[in-house]
């Protein structure tokens, strides 16, 4: 495989590039692995925290349970007809506050930069004290298939 300098059209072997480039190339592979590890999932998985539609929600059942409870107050209602309708808003009410703190715990488990920075660099430094650092980003590299290697080259290298 060939590569051409759009602006001088040299051709380049691809096995003479990675080996000119071999230690560009490998801290390249650790910028991407420490991106997929540390940064992606958690930008791709950053859910929405807002409550505010389940909190009216649950306002909402709560009237609605204090309506139910002054009408049989009241004499409007019997005690079985109230004590049905009072535990269907009751269930109602504990899926919607355990949604709502779901949504709040999630937020509740998020990182920071620093700490995903330092968690970065302490799993780096514990390969570079094993001496294991360039295999495993050799290794990695070698992982790629040949389309995954040439994408990568031409995305990073002009």
């Amino acid at each position: 495989m060939y590569y051409t300098c759009e602006h001088c059209k040299t051709y380049y072997r691809e096995d003479k590039i990675e080996e000119c480039l071999q230690r560009f190339i490998l801290e390249l592979v650790e910028y991407d692995m420490a991106v997929k590890k540390y940064f992606l999932p958690i930008l791709a998985d950053k859910k929405e925290t807002k409550t505010e539609n389940l909190d009216q929600e649950i306002d909402t059942l709560r009237k609605q349970k204090e309506r139910i409870k002054k009408a049989y107050v009241s004499g409007i209602f019997e005690m079985e007809d109230f004590s049905e309708d009072y535990k269907i808003i009751e269930k109602k009410i504990n899926i919607l506050e355990t949604k709502t703190y779901e949504k709040l715990n999630t937020n509740s488990l998020s990182f920071t930069p620093q700490q995903l920075m330092a968690d970065r660099d302490i799993e780096r430094e514990k390969l570079i004290k094993d001496n294991k650092l360039n295999e495993t980003l050799k290794q990695e590299w070698n992982r790629k298939l040949k389309e995954e290697k040439q994408e990568f080259i031409s995305k990073f290298i002009e």
